[in-house]
């Protein structure tokens, strides 16, 4: 059996320690990786959507797929929210609840199903925050509270989340929050929209309707209890200004957020582990001597790991590895 940690409220946090080099702390789990510490909680509960009102905005020949859980009743109530994020946003801010099944992440509900659209007009020009494409569902989308869009919005190396604020339906136009993306908009640059029911016509996409707490799903395969789990912590393990600590063969699974940071101190290491299914970063490592090794690290959102230090005025390393 799998020894796994569910992490419900709060993060590990390892403030400073008194190891030193004679004397250190070691965490080592099983050969195989199979300990587990995860920011996430299973889901169960899952029944066929019967509401009229539901059925009538999910795509007809998805109603008979799609399952709805009740997130509220199971205790869980903190969904986070649809920020901006990519090129040019914080890379550290906390994102939304994000769903796996079988330990493999599904996709929020989108469209297009696969690949992008294109931005086909700019009313406002390049500086503004409105655009249109062809062929988009924009009346099924008018009312969704958390609609958002992924775009390559001026060039091709520089994608970017974005909430959208407003759809015209008379002239089609979509509204960008603000501030406008970093270099601004250009016509025929590729984007996808996602979260919203509408779009939930295919097998490993999901929806969540905050206001009710429902989750809705498109199951891959026949659904069984504790398959699915939705990501509830931001970080999983912070370890703060502390010296000679290993940590080994662990797997750090389902964060909003970082999943390792290592703040400072020297001579701190994680090896032969797993990070898997995080939002953000796998991890955000500082000081003197720290650092990865040995690791399989995917499915992650934002960055796969971040090493920032030494003193570059008068170039002293920090000897950081991964």
């Amino acid at each position: 059996m799998r020894e796994h940690t569910t992490l419900a409220k709060q993060s590990i946090l390892m403030p400073p320690a008194t190891a030193a080099p004679n004397t250190p702390i070691t965490i080592e789990g099983p050969k195989d990786a199979s300990a587990i510490i995860s920011g996430g909680r299973a889901v169960s509960g899952f029944t066929p959507v019967t509401d009229r009102a539901i059925l009538s905005r999910i795509p007809e020949a998805a109603r008979s797929h799609v399952l709805q859980a009740d997130l509220a009743k199971q205790g869980i109530s903190d969904y986070g929210k649809q920020a901006r994020h990519g090129f040019g946003s914080d890379a550290g801010h906390p994102t939304a609840l994000e769903v796996t099944y079988r330990n493999q992440p599904m996709t929020l509900a989108r469209w297009p199903n696969q690949g992008f659209a294109k931005i086909a007009t700019i009313p406002d020009g390049e500086k503004g925050l409105g655009f249109t494409v062809k062929d988009a569902n924009l009346k099924a989308w008018k009312d969704e509270p958390d609609l958002i869009a992924t775009g390559y919005w001026f060039y091709y190396w520089a994608d970017t989340t974005i909430p959208i604020k407003a759809i015209d339906l008379a002239t089609q136009r979509i509204t960008l929050t603000e501030p406008a993306p970093t270099y601004g908009l250009k016509i025929g640059q590729p984007v996808f929209f996602q979260n919203a029911l509408a779009e939930l016509d295919q097998p490993e996409e999901w929806y969540l309707d905050k206001a009710k707490g429902v989750l809705y799903f498109w199951p891959p395969q026949p659904l069984h209890d504790n398959e699915v789990e939705v990501s509830l912590l931001e970080k999983l393990l912070v370890i703060d200004k502390a010296s000679y600590i290993g940590i080994s063969r662990v797997t750090f699974q389902s964060a909003r957020g970082d999943a390792i940071t290592v703040k400072g101190g020297q001579h701190v290491t994680i090896a032969n582990s797993v990070i898997s299914n995080i939002g953000n970063r796998a991890a955000v490592i500082s000081g003197l001597d720290n650092g990865l090794t040995d690791m399989l690290i995917e499915d992650i959102g934002e960055g796969g790991v971040v090493l920032a230090a030494g003193d570059r005025q008068t170039l002293t390393p920090a000897n950081l590895l991964c």
